[in-house]
C-alpha cells in the first residue's frame, strides 16, 4: 500500500524470513538504514522488519550460512522484476512513511509489543568533506573510477523530470564536483558538455554553470551519489 509491489522477493528453505527488492529513485536523498523491532507476546519471539539502504547488503542467491538454499519466490529474480521495481521507484520519504506506519500498526495490536524503532536519516550525508581531499570517500577512486564517473554523467538525462527540482539538480552537480575532487578540466571536458544538454543552461551560459560550480568547497554525496 505505501511502497507498491517488489521486483522480486528472495525466500531461504525452512526460514519465514524473506528480502524484497526494490530500486531507489536516483538524484534523491540516499535511502539509510531503519528497523522496527517488536515480539509476539504469547511466545515472547522477537521479530523485526527493517530497510537496508547504502552501504547495507543482503546475500540474494546461493546457500545460507547454515546449509539452506536461497531461492526466488514464483521464480521472480532481480532481472524479471526489474520491470515492476522501475514502476515502483523509492526515496527515503517512502522509507519513512512506512516505518512510521508499521510502528502504528504495532501499537495498536495488543499482542504485540514495540522493543526499539529506528527511522532513515532524513538527510543527505552525516558529515561534510572537503571537495578538493582525495582521501574523500565522495571521490570515484580506483584505477577506472573517473573514466567510470564519466561514463555515469554521459548517461544521465538532464532532462529527467526528477532534475527539473532547482535543489535536486544543484545536489547533483555538488556530488559530481566532490567525485572529480573539483578538477577543472573535468568540468570543461564532461559536465559542461552534458550540462548543455538542457535548453535552459545553453541560454544562461557555461559562466552561469561554473559560478555555481565554484561555491561548492565541501560535500556530504559524490562518486556513490552520482553512479
Amino acid at each position: 500500500m505505501i511502497l507498491g509491489l517488489p521486483g522480486a522477493v528472495r525466500r531461504r528453505h525452512g526460514s519465514p524470513r524473506r528480502v524484497m527488492f526494490y530500486r531507489h529513485r536516483v538524484h534523491t536523498m540516499p535511502v539509510t538504514k531503519s528497523r522496527l523491532a517488536f515480539k509476539i507476546l504469547a511466545s515472547d519471539m522477537g521479530c523485526a522488519v527493517e530497510f537496508l539502504g547504502t552501504g547495507q547488503q543482503v546475500v540474494a542467491e546461493g546457500p545460507h550460512a547454515k546449509g539452506a538454499m536461497h531461492y526466488w519466490e514464483n521464480d521472480i529474480g532481480l532481472i524479471e522484476g526489474h520491470g515492476t521495481m522501475r514502476r515502483h521507484l523509492l526515496t527515503v520519504h517512502d522509507v519513512d512513511a512506512l516505518m512510521k506506519d508499521l510502528k502504528e500498526g504495532v501499537d495498536r495490536d495488543e499482542r504485540l509489543e514495540r522493543i526499539r524503532l529506528s527511522l532513515p536519516t532524513m538527510r543527505d550525508r552525516a558529515a561534510a568533506v572537503s571537495i578538493t581531499n582525495l582521501a574523500s570517500p565522495h571521490y570515484a577512486k580506483g584505477e577506472n573510477g573517473q573514466a567510470l564517473l564519466k561514463r555515469a554523467i554521459a548517461k544521465i538525462d538532464i532532462d529527467d523530470a526528477s532534475l527539473e527540482s532547482y535543489d535536486n539538480w544543484i545536489r547533483l552537480l555538488r556530488a559530481i564536483k566532490a567525485a572529480c575532487a573539483g578538477n577543472y578540466d573535468f568540468f570543461l571536458d564532461t559536465v559542461w558538455p552534458w550540462a548543455q544538454g538542457n535548453a535552459g543552461n545553453v541560454e544562461k551560459g557555461i559562466e552561469w554553470v561554473q559560478e555555481r560550480w565554484d561555491r561548492f568547497r565541501d560535500s556530504q554525496l559524490g562518486a556513490e551519489y552520482v553512479l
